[in-house]
């Protein structure tokens, strides 16, 4: 066929085709509405994945960062980050990084020097000079950072992020060599860092934007410290793949016995399985959210093959009207080619129809996602509807459309089938028939899958939500507030601001207590301390114990909910009075097994200068799914010091309210505190329990989804099987009436219906069953107090799929028995 010959035959089949779709709305609205579905889900999902799994990090060369971090798998705590001697002995002795970096993302409070605007609450990264050339980072305005500034008798400099920048200053440029105050302290500003210039954590967390960047103290004549809470980032040499620079970690890791004596131990490598590690950024960013985004996108796959299932059953439908005027096309000389390109443009038609329609959909379904996603998802204020997501939707709609225009013309000897059944009314072959129960088989056995994976979930997220954080959350408040240094240098000033802000807001109507604490349960917590406690002897280079020390003030229990055994530190204890401390249950279990631990010596340095006079109730601090975690408390207010070289200043309010709505008291407590000090913004503001949602928001996002996934996909299986039915039933009206005129009975015929649903739906179900066995395994790492292959809820997804089945074909079996026999009889 010529050229020209070609794109006739296209135009003259082009016109016809339009004019068979409006004709028939009942077969192309649905079928359209199906495909727009499935199409829509598939592109939103795969929009999201391809922003934040597929495309690389927002840095220069992306595939060079790595994350430096300390491992402690004996421990089953997660990965703590790098101490500063540990940073210095790799930074001078590494020969696989191109640059390192160490920084430490913190809160502050800034001003201006000359009043201006009220002081507000930022996240502040304290940075070494490394981290610029890590992350591929200018300065927009001024200089960058450089090693000199982490000396201890450098002058103290800043520099401000682009947005902060302009939002708090007007984008005035000649604030580069002015003064701010930071924490109350004149602080000279060096640069102005680009919008481009984000941290990890800002990629990884929607709630953290680091505004102020500054110089990260870092002096090789400190005292070295087993603080490993300091984030590192290396860029690989080029040349230098990943398992090299762990060789060489692995080594160094080593030599740090020899290096600092007085910080590592061979006991400590031996009980926790201290290593250093280098990860991907990308994946240290991500974390096990790509498998998750893999998970759903592969749900919606599901979803999308079942409506191209249901979809193609119509399809073929509509073919069996055209039977006849093809079978006459065909004798009058129209060849295959020609009755394919007739199915074909039909088939484009549509799918292309359901390709704009999903490109709508899949807009709002991305916002939705967007909106409904946890604040631990990276990188979703990047995502939107873009020429990816618009390429991906037009292939999936051609190669869709093309498919099914294939499937009339795909079988052999074409024309003469059509001739040879012209003539034979409106029955079907039974290689149509099977093709058709096929296709439902398919649904059925996909919305098994589909439904197993959510109900799997489904129980995960009712296990967890079971588990007993330790604490009561109804009714309690959490702010945070930020002491400036300068007007808060000694512990004295520190403890006689919260001493008065606890009595101004015990006060309040409504507020029952008040407490501090420096970390709340359940947002995370990665570091260790060593840990002297009496009655555990430490011979010379096994090591004390490493273990989470948590600093809290009066009031902090008993407004959380937490029991407690014993008494804790008030306020009426004076200076004066002994150092006491609390031990978590699940601590006093690990350090004086079987022993009463009130009175016990314990503390952060070998004169273990506290006492032991409350246990508390285990809390979870890094999420339900993790066990209660082995605190030691010790108090904010007055006392010893020893552990805590200054008073800290960063701390987080939590206050009991009998109200179920806590988060009303929020203007009164702004108030409260800005009468106390105007000069201390209160950021934050958040109840305990929106906490404890968002530490199971992962998981409900994900059985959110695969909940409507399997919904859908449900719903398209029932469909399929009653449109399957209905038109089986239709094209058997004159069996059916010759069986009713030889005296079957209706409810024979009833039965005849039922069993031909239900067939269909065992031979699906016995297959998604064996689908649903390889794919759960795929959710081991998401699930909580369940088997990927439970069988509790295979057998319940199983019998409500047969169930559906049976619902679906109750309709179809109601007509055929319906039917009329002398009605049928003349039916052709």
């Amino acid at each position: 066929m010529s050229s020209a010959s070609g794109w006739g035959a296209l135009a003259d089949e082009v016109k016809p085709a339009c004019r068979r779709l409006a004709r028939h709305p009942g077969f192309w609205v649905p079928a359209v509405l199906t495909l727009a579905l499935g199409i829509g889900a598939a592109a939103a999902v795969f929009t999201v994945l391809d922003t934040i799994a597929l495309k690389p990090l927002p840095y220069p060369h992306a595939d060079r960062l790595v994350r430096l971090q300390s491992a402690v798998p004996l421990t089953g705590g997660p990965p703590m980050g790098l101490a500063k001697a540990e940073f210095l002995f790799f930074q001078s002795s590494a020969h696989a990084f191109q640059a390192l970096g160490l920084y430490l993302i913190d809160r502050a409070t800034v001003g201006e020097a000359t009043g201006g605007q009220p002081p507000e609450q930022i996240y502040s990264a304290a940075v070494s000079a490394g981290v610029p050339g890590v992350l591929g980072v200018r300065p927009l305005l001024g200089r960058a950072p450089a090693r000199e500034d982490g000396l201890a008798e450098s002058p103290s400099v800043a520099w401000l992020g682009e947005g902060f920048w302009r939002r708090r200053f007007g984008g005035d440029s000649a604030l580069v060599g002015r003064t701010v105050l930071i924490d109350g302290r004149p602080v000279q500003v060096a640069g102005i860092l680009p919008a481009a210039a984000r941290l990890p954590e800002e990629i990884q967390l929607r709630e953290i934007r680091v505004d102020v960047w500054t110089p990260l103290r870092l002096d090789p004549a400190e005292t070295p410290q087993a603080s490993h809470r300091f984030r590192a980032l290396g860029r690989l040499k080029p040349g230098i793949d990943l398992p090299t620079a762990q060789a060489e970690l692995t080594r160094l890791t080593s030599q740090l016995l020899q290096a600092l004596p007085s910080v590592y131990f061979q006991a400590f490598f031996r009980k926790t399985g201290f290593s250093t590690q280098a990860v991907p950024l990308r994946d240290d960013v991500l974390g096990d959210q790509i498998r998750m985004l893999w998970i759903l996108f592969g749900a919606v796959g599901l979803v999308l093959l079942v409506a191209c299932a249901n979809a193609a059953n119509l399809f073929l439908a509509q073919v069996e009207t055209e039977r006849r005027e093809m079978a006459v096309r065909a004798a009058l000389g129209a060849g295959r080619g020609r009755l394919a390109l007739h199915f074909l443009l039909q088939a484009l038609l549509l799918s292309l129809l359901a390709g704009g329609l999903a490109l709508w959909l899949a807009h709002g379904a991305i916002r939705l996602l967007v909106a409904l996603a946890p604040v631990d998802l990276p990188r979703l204020s990047e995502v939107h509807l873009g020429r990816e997501g618009v390429l991906f939707t037009a292939l999936l709609a051609f190669v869709i459309g093309g498919l099914f225009g294939l499937l009339p013309s795909a079988r052999r000897g074409l024309e003469s089938e059509l001739l040879g059944t012209a003539g034979r009314g409106m029955t079907i072959s039974g290689r149509q028939r099977a093709a058709r129960n096929v296709l439902v088989v398919a649904q059925v056995a996909l919305s098994l899958v589909l439904l197993t994976t959510a109900g799997l979930l489904f129980r995960s997220f009712h296990n967890l939500v079971s588990v007993r954080p330790g604490f009561e959350a109804r009714g309690v408040l959490t702010f945070h507030v930020v002491l400036p240094k300068a007007r808060y240098e000694s512990f004295a000033a520190v403890d006689s601001f919260e001493r008065e802000l606890a009595t101004r807001l015990a006060a309040l109507p409504g507020i029952e207590a008040t407490g501090f604490t420096s970390a709340l349960p359940l947002t995370g917590f990665d570091g260790c301390s060593s840990v002297y406690a009496e009655g555990r002897s430490v011979t010379p280079g096994e090591g004390p114990p490493c273990l989470p020390i948590f600093f809290v003030g009066p009031g902090y229990f008993r407004a959380l909910g937490v029991p407690l055994r014993g008494k804790a530190q008030e306020w009426s204890d004076g200076p004066g009075s002994p150092p006491v401390a609390v031990a978590s249950e699940a601590l006093a279990r690990r350090l004086w097994p079987g022993q009463d631990p009130l009175g016990k010596a314990i503390g952060g340095n070998p004169s273990a200068s506290y006492r032991v006079t409350a246990v508390a109730g285990d809390l979870r601090a890094n999420g339900l799914e993790h066990p209660p975690i082995e605190a030691l408390y010790l108090p904010l207010a007055a006392g010893s010091r020893s552990e805590l070289g200054q008073p800290l200043r960063d701390v987080t309010v939590v206050v009991r309210t009998g109200s179920e709505r806590p988060e009303r008291m929020a203007p009164e407590i702004r108030h409260a505190v800005a009468d106390l000090d105007p000069g201390v913004p209160v950021a934050e503001v958040r109840p305990m329990q929106e906490i404890l949602r968002s530490s199971t928001a992962r998981i409900s996002f994900s059985t959110l989804l695969l909940a409507v996934s399997s919904g859908v996909a449900l719903l398209l299986a029932a469909l399929g099987i009653y449109g399957l039915l209905a038109f089986l039933m239709a094209r058997r009206h004159r069996e059916i009436g010759i069986r009713l005129a030889m005296g079957a009975r209706r409810e024979q015929v009833r039965r005849l219906v039922l069993f031909q649903s239900l067939r269909l739906a065992a031979a699906g179900v016995a297959l998604g069953l064996a689908g649903a066995a390889l794919t759960t395994r795929l959710l081991r790492s998401l699930l909580f107090g369940v088997d990927p292959l439970d069988p509790v809820t295979l057998g319940a997804a199983a019998a409500f799929l047969v169930l559906v089945a049976v619902a679906a074909s109750w309709m179809p079996a109601r007509r055929a028995m319906a039917v009329p026999p002398l009605e049928a009889l003349r039916h052709e």
